[in-house]
């Protein structure tokens, strides 16, 4: 159980992080 949650954790933070430097390099470009 408490592996299965650090996963969800682990991958939620993964999707954040890609969002941001997604995010960053279009307002750069931008």
């Amino acid at each position: 159980m408490l592996s299965a949650c650090c996963v969800c954790v682990c991958v939620y933070e993964s999707v954040n992080t890609l969002s941001w430097c997604l995010w960053m390099d279009v307002d750069n470009r931008g």
